[in-house]
């Protein structure tokens, strides 16, 4: 079974990266998610379309204007699981990682994570956006690929109290 879903998963699609469980995002995250190893061929590939989506100087430079009250507004979770999925599939090295990686230290939000919501009242980290990011950091911030990356920059434990506060993981 798990064999053709990975046989499966290993078709490029033609279509954008972040399509709906065809893109190539969405099947690098199934197929890391399923085990492969580093420079397993398909995953390389949909890693490279991941990281020329996440880390197009055209779409990082559109987030970050999206600036409301001070904040950031972005989806983070992305850029998160695009770093942690390139990294395991063999593309350490890349300086599109650093560019990444710089991206999300410079719009972490004052409580350690980050949030997409547009709403002027929305003044602290969601959930979502930040633990997908802050689950994978230590082993991301391990291995990045240059003393530029943002590993000493990042806190992790100022996205922790976000997760335990957070309305959805009260009992």
């Amino acid at each position: 079974m798990r064999e053709e879903l990975v046989s499966g998963l290993s078709h490029d699609f033609g279509v954008h990266p972040y399509a709906k469980w065809r893109g190539a995002f969405w099947r690098l995250l199934s197929l890391v998610d399923l085990g492969i190893e580093p420079g397993h061929g398909a995953a390389l590939e949909a890693a490279e379309q991941t990281l020329e989506w996440v880390a197009s100087p055209r779409r990082l430079a559109a987030i970050h204007k999206r600036r409301i009250d001070g904040r950031v507004r972005r989806c983070a979770s992305q850029d998160g699981r695009a770093l942690q999925t390139c990294l395991h599939v063999g593309l350490r090295g890349d300086p599109r990682l650093d560019v990444l990686a710089e991206s999300l230290v410079d719009t972490q939000w004052p409580d350690g994570g980050w949030n997409c919501d547009a709403r002027p009242h929305v003044t602290h980290s969601s959930f979502n956006e930040t633990w997908g990011r802050s689950s994978v950091s230590p082993r991301t911030a391990r291995m990045m690929p240059s003393p530029a990356a943002p590993s000493s920059s990042f806190n992790i434990e100022s996205s922790i109290p976000i997760a335990l506060e957070s309305p959805r993981t009260r009992c």
